[in-house]
């Protein structure tokens, strides 16, 4: 049953295959895969399962670049619990770093230390000191769009927590309810699994450059430690919980089905779309779009045909628009893609 309600939940969470999501093969569905699995082998608690979690976590900087910095927290946490051994370390870290080395070679060989230098300046430093690329996001972003965007996660782990803080009161209901004691293994796992979902909210809040998907890892290790929660109750509770998310389930079935109808894609959508599996080939809107510019556009689709604005600017709010390289920056606008012929910005 805790197959299932982990199955639900998870379901429930629809940027999963959508925006940045696991079903856009680029590099977030990637990193956030890896990033699930190195969490999954901290919950193993070997040595074995160690040296797995840091490779998962290699491979997650080789997707996402600094990013994995928010692994670092349950890495260690699973480290001390797994044996604290220097030999473990060592496997650990030789895991983690050999593809990291490896790549880093082959790169420094291939145009010196410019773009790790960049990687480390601009991505690392500067992305974390201050707001670049236009994205001005205010600090409490990732808390608002977990209310705003994930409601029937929110409410579930809400009634998840009412039922465990009225069992610290009433010991009555404890026992009636809850499975009696949690065993020191769980209370492992769980920990490992609260510290991540922290370290992912708490680092990229802390960051001044914030985008609504960099804490995407987060949900499905939030889903993972819910049912968690949900396997601690009691055959009553569980079953109340159960229907709830199935519920919830319907109703986040029912909304996608509705969006998925009054969606309205671009005219030229299925020429992007084509395009996209030929790299050689030129989008012809008005204007030739390169293999940058309509990459950038799939992104951000959909969005209505109006929105959409080719070559000359245009000052309506919610636009995206494209300009020519030498025509300079777009005044209000948010740089979105660089492109070899055209730039893609965004006006709010």
């Amino acid at each position: 049953m805790e197959g299932l309600y982990a199955i639900t939940l998870f379901s429930t969470w629809a940027q999963a295959v959508v925006l940045h999501g696991f079903r856009q093969a680029d590099a977030d569905a990637l990193y956030d895969t890896f990033y699930l699995f190195c969490v999954l082998f901290c919950l193993k608690r070997t040595g074995g399962a160690f040296c797995l979690a840091c490779l998962m976590a290699a491979l997650c900087f080789l997707s996402k670049s600094w990013h994995t910095l928010t692994l670092i927290p349950p890495l260690v946490v699973t480290y001390f619990m797994t044996g604290r051994s220097l030999r473990l370390a060592m496997k650990g870290m030789f895991c983690g770093l050999a593809p990291v080395l490896l790549w880093l070679a082959a790169r420094l060989s291939e145009d010196g230390s410019k773009f790790p230098l960049r990687m480390l300046t601009y991505d690392l430093l500067k992305r974390g000191s201050m707001a670049i690329e236009g994205h001005n996001s205010p600090a409490l972003l990732y808390a608002t769009d977990f209310v705003q965007s994930h409601p029937d996660l929110l409410w579930q782990l809400g009634l998840l927590t009412l039922a465990f803080l009225a069992a610290c009161f009433w010991p009555s209901l404890r026992a009636a309810c809850f499975r009696p004691g949690i065993p020191p293994a769980v209370k492992a796992e769980m920990l490992i699994l609260g510290v991540t979902i922290v370290s992912v909210f708490g680092m990229f809040s802390a960051a001044q450059t914030r985008l609504f998907w960099y804490t995407f890892p987060a949900y499905p290790i939030l889903c993972v430690l819910m049912t968690y929660l949900f396997a601690l109750l009691g055959p009553v509770l569980k079953t109340l919980a159960g229907g709830i998310a199935a519920v919830f389930f319907v109703l986040s079935l029912s909304a996608c089905l509705q969006r998925d109808r009054a969606t309205v894609l671009p005219v030229f959508y299925t020429q992007l779309q084509g395009a996209a599996q030929l790299p050689i080939m030129r989008v012809q809107k008005d204007l030739l779009i390169t293999q940058d510019d309509y990459a950038a556009l799939l992104t951000y689709l959909p969005v209505a045909p109006e929105a959409i604005h080719i070559g000359a600017d245009d000052h309506t709010p919610h636009t995206l628009v494209i300009r020519q390289k030498d025509a300079g920056a777009c005044e209000g606008c948010a740089l979105i893609s660089r492109g070899d012929r055209f730039d893609l910005f965004y006006r709010d």
